[in-house]
């Protein structure tokens, strides 16, 4: 290209950073600043911290830029100044005011993980994984007023494993979208590609999940068990009780094949390690954690709460 692109960068977890650091190894793009969250404190002794992407870009030699609001359009003049053809947008944590998204020359771009229109929302990643789904992908976008809404300008699909955890999912979505981005924007600013419209009457959207979100049902069936411990395992997490009351963190598990020998929820001993029984198969359980206690094996849990087989989780 005879001309740099240039581009303002909107980000702020560690997630960001891939897409970061392929947009700065693209010879044709120029990244005139970074947009991220403030520092926030951390840690018991409540130190400011600022966030991994602010990191990244100050010892890239970057501007960075951490407007605590955008909703006063303070932060307007100063990204006006910039004079940025592109923002890209990537796990910013706020919602871009309709005010700022017409500065650049062709708008706000946002990697959303999932093949819009289908998961709009919070949660697109957990909610491919809760529903079982054996394919998702990412769709570029360009932004609009409406949340996840706008016109796409590419997409590229992946394949979910039958063992893929949400943490394992986010990582090849990130490298997907890493290697999709630059080519993209390139194509996009040379017009060599036009946005489609979304089909807004197949939208589905997701919901923010919660720690509630992660309550185990054992009267559901195994596979949804499953997939829930893949989905939520790490965030929020999923959890049961044991018959004292107790929380029981499940942090991983595994369907097996065998018919369920008991009643759902019901504690069962197998070769020497835990499983609990679901509507219809039995669970074989991994890894689990005790409230207030380490994580353990479910060989070692099974040893230690011997008390508890036979009897059944809630």
């Amino acid at each position: 290209m005879s001309k740099k692109i240039k581009i303002v960068f909107w980000g702020t977890p560690q997630l960001s950073l891939p897409i970061l650091s392929s947009l700065l190894a693209d010879s044709d793009l120029k990244i005139v600043g970074v947009v991220t969250n403030p520092d926030k404190p951390h840690g018991r002794e409540k130190e400011l911290t600022p966030s991994p992407t602010k990191v990244f870009a100050q010892n890239q030699g970057l501007a960075v830029y951490t407007p605590t609001t955008l909703k006063d359009n303070r932060f307007l003049p100063e990204l006006t100044d910039l004079n940025p053809d592109i923002c890209v947008v990537i796990a910013y944590g706020k919602i871009i005011p309709d005010s700022y998204l017409n500065i650049p020359r062709w708008g706000f771009i946002n990697i959303h993980p999932s093949l819009l229109p289908k998961y709009r929302g919070p949660s697109p990643i957990q909610t491919a994984i809760l529903n079982g789904d054996s394919e998702t992908g990412i769709s570029i976008i360009r932004l609009d007023s409406e949340t996840d809404h706008g016109p796409i300008l590419d997409q590229g699909k992946i394949s979910i494993g039958p063992d893929m955890t949400s943490a394992d999912l986010t990582e090849k979505l990130i490298a997907l979208g890493a290697k999709l981005i630059g080519p993209t924007l390139k194509r996009y600013a040379q017009n060599e590609l036009t946005p489609v419209i979304q089909n807004h009457a197949q939208a589905s959207f997701t919901r923010k999940i919660d720690f509630s979100a992660g309550r185990i049902d054992w009267f559901q069936t195994g596979q949804k068990i499953v997939n829930q411990i893949r989905a939520l395992g790490l965030e929020p997490g999923v959890w049961t009780t044991d018959p004292e009351g107790q929380i029981l963190k499940i942090l991983k598990a595994r369907l097996t094949p065998t018919i369920a020998p008991g009643k759902p929820g019901q504690i069962i001993r197998t070769e020497d390690n835990l499983a609990v029984s679901a509507q219809d198969y039995l669970i074989e359980i991994e890894k689990i954690q005790p409230s207030g206690r380490k994580v353990l094996s479910g060989k070692e849990f099974i040893n230690g709460y011997t008390g508890l087989i036979g009897k059944f989780l809630k």
